[in-house]
């Protein structure tokens, strides 16, 4: 976790919620930015770190919300989710959810939308936004602020042992190739 936030810059310890993923209107980083602001509200100590690069960036920087800081594209950036209190995902369809995997297998609580990808992967383990606004991803993520990460990141690598491993693949290739 120090390694990862000093590879990002990030100085204190004041409670970090990140977004990765490209920035396309599809998965709606104005949503994102909108819930970070109505949780900061509650939370004055949090900061929003943004990993990623796309068309919608230079609108979203424009938009100067306070403690957000836009980090561009970074490479193989699983290697920094450690650096994350939370991750937010405000995707509306996602096919899969592997951001979403990565986080679980670094140990950070994930919130997002029920729906497809993020709830298959995630399970009972995510902190899913009751309605798809701002003011509920918000809500979700105060809930998220208070997990027991310990637990959570115990849990997380299970679920992904039992239905993502390598071995759960080849089982389900195997069957499926006959």
């Amino acid at each position: 976790r120090v390694e990862a936030r000093e590879q990002l810059q990030l100085d204190g310890d004041d409670l970090t919620v990140g977004i990765v993923g490209r920035l396309h209107y599809k998965k709606r980083p104005d949503l994102a930015l909108d819930a970070f602001k109505g949780f900061a509200e509650r939370y004055p100590r949090s900061r929003l770190v943004v990993l990623g690069d796309g068309e919608e960036r230079a609108k979203l920087e424009m938009q100067a919300v306070p403690n957000a800081w836009f980090a561009g594209h970074v490479p193989n950036a699983i290697r920094v989710f450690k650096a994350f209190d939370i991750l937010l995902h405000t995707a509306e369809v996602e096919a899969f959810g592997m951001v979403v995997l990565e986080a679980m297998l670094a140990g950070v609580p994930v919130v997002a939308l029920r729906g497809y990808g993020p709830e298959y992967v995630l399970g009972d383990l995510g902190f899913f936004a009751a309605q798809d606004s701002a003011g509920a991803f918000a809500d979700a993520l105060a809930r998220a602020a208070h997990a027991d990460r310990a637990e959570l990141a115990t849990r997380s690598l299970a679920r992904i042992e039992q239905h993502f491993s390598i071995q759960v693949l080849a089982d389900k290739l195997k069957d499926l190739l006959g």
